[in-house]
């Protein structure tokens, strides 16, 4: 099995079957929202800024790509969670899925090619079983896109345990649509290079 990682600009999406959104949540894409107030706007301006080419991508496999299924990704966290960043997905608004006419929320987990699960932590298998059960059958023996936010926590979890779980057929980082604050950019360009290099060596 290919467990391989690249970077795309997700100019052929033909060569993707599943596109795993992590966060794109009210809290962490909105000016107004937990992180950027906690951060500051300066240092999230990377995180704002990559709305618009998730909101794109989401808009474009929604409407031009029905054979691609599409996982959403939320966090619910405790209010005292992170000490640094306090508050974050706690509320309803902070959690609320940050893409434009997204038919999935918690309170209607699955609808067509989307499904939407909840984690607890920076990792998605902290997700309740059943929706757990439904990503692996979902990711099995597929290629996966992984998209969102943050590159150095909850995007490289996510691309290291579908890695590590050796489930899935190939693990593709859309580099244009990841992205994590400027303090944290030379982490994230480390991960990028690491994960286009792993690819280039074939693991």
């Amino acid at each position: 099995m290919d467990n391989s990682l690249t970077t795309s600009t997700i100019s052929t999406p033909s060569r993707i079957d599943v596109c795993i959104f992590i966060d794109p949540l009210f809290d962490f894409l909105s000016p107004n929202g937990t992180f950027c107030k906690t951060y500051g706007e300066d240092d999230c301006v990377p995180i704002i800024s990559i709305h618009k080419s998730l909101n794109k991508l989401y808009q474009h496999l929604k409407n031009h790509c029905p054979s691609i299924d599409i996982i959403i990704v939320s966090s619910v966290y405790e209010a005292t969670q992170f000490e640094t960043v306090p508050n974050l997905c706690t509320t309803a608004e902070g959690c609320k899925v940050f893409l434009d006419d997204c038919p999935v929320d918690e309170n209607m987990p699955v609808s067509g090619n989307h499904t939407y699960i909840q984690k607890t932590t920076n990792s998605f298998l902290t997700c309740p079983e059943e929706s757990l059960d439904r990503v692996m059958q979902l990711t099995a023996n597929r290629n996966i896109l992984v998209c969102g936010v943050t590159t150095v926590s909850c995007v490289s979890v996510a691309v290291n345990s579908l890695c590590e779980g050796a489930f899935c057929s190939k693990v593709i980082v859309a580099r244009n649509a990841v992205a994590s604050r400027k303090a944290n950019l030379i982490r994230e360009s480390a991960l990028l290079l690491e994960w286009a290099d792993a690819m280039s060596r074939g693991e």
